[in-house]
């Protein structure tokens, strides 16, 4: 960055690849530039250099240098515990091999062995065959390639969201809560934004974070502020923030004040209707009787 403008220009990119060794041709350059050029000017920032080195070389995140809690959701994450406990019948704490491996297939989660091998290699650095719960989350989270949640709402402003919202339902044609690649292309185009096939499959391939096929609404605004390069403007959680304030002033969702660290005990105080919160916060009745909830209330 010779002249310091923080930006790359595709020559700069090809000298300094030539220099590491990577002898890429202006074509290859350009195909693999337009993975995180989105705006289409032929720049590429230092945070876009990194993601586009991190493809390029296909690597993936270290289980043994993760927080599980940022890659899984609750819900997948009380089935790997529940799945834990049932495999430590005697509440050792760990669990062998062979459990590890009938979690696996319980899961349903369809991996080479060599692979398996070497992201559990990451989480047992002794070799000693046992693993605990959090490294088996860890280690879940990097084998199933899951993607690292980003809570949007400390990225964007209540009347963004709203904006961002009103977008996606109107082209949500089917009324399934996520759109398709071809309603996506629509929005982009109707937005001024017209991508190219390569680069909105690349979209999907990064932003589909429960490989579904379609996109909904928390990955399209993870999407859309990576595409608009925007920066964290605060921190929230339930140190920094009221759960109250966030329901009330600013229309979080129970999904939303999830992400962002509340929970039963939070919503109960808060006196969210417990129908809303069965609906969409993915809880069961059983957990919302151990947060307090009477049978009377759960009617």
């Amino acid at each position: 960055d010779t002249e310091g403008t923080g930006i790359l220009c595709e020559a700069q990119l090809h000298g300094m690849f030539k220099k590491l060794g990577k002898n890429l041709s202006r074509q290859q350059l350009r195909e693999v530039m337009k993975e995180v050029d989105f705006n289409g000017n032929g720049e590429v920032e230092f945070e876009e250099l990194c993601v586009l080195e991190i493809k390029m070389c296909r690597m993936r995140p270290r289980a043994d240098l993760i927080d599980h809690r940022e890659y899984l959701d609750e819900g997948t994450a009380r089935r790997l515990e529940a799945l834990f406990v049932q495999q430590d019948p005697f509440g050792r704490g760990s669990i062998g091999l062979t459990e590890l491996h009938r979690i696996i297939e319980i899961m349903g989660c369809k991996v080479p062995q060599e692979e398996v091998e070497e992201v559990r290699a990451e989480v047992d650095k002794d070799d000693i065959g046992e693993i605990e719960f959090d490294k088996l989350c860890a280690f879940w989270a990097v084998l199933t390639k899951q993607r690292k949640r980003i809570n949007y709402r400390e990225f964007l402003a209540a009347e963004q969201v709203a904006s961002f919202r009103r977008m996606f339902e109107m082209f949500d044609t089917r009324g399934e809560r996520g759109i398709c690649r071809s309603e996506l292309d629509q929005l982009f185009r109707q937005s001024g934004l017209a991508l190219k096939k390569q680069q909105l499959n690349a979209l999907l391939r990064d932003f589909d974070a429960d490989g579904s096929g379609d996109i909904d609404f928390e990955e399209f605004c993870v999407m859309m502020l990576r595409l608009k390069g925007l920066r964290r403007r605060r921190c929230i959680n339930p140190e920094t923030a009221d759960c109250l304030d966030l329901w009330r002033e600013e229309n979080f969702s129970i999904r939303e004040l999830q992400h962002s660290g509340f929970g039963l005990d939070d919503f109960r105080k808060v006196g969210i209707p417990v129908g809303k919160i069965y609906a969409e916060g993915k809880v069961s009745a059983l957990e919302l009787r151990r947060a307090g909830y009477t049978p009377a209330e759960l009617r």
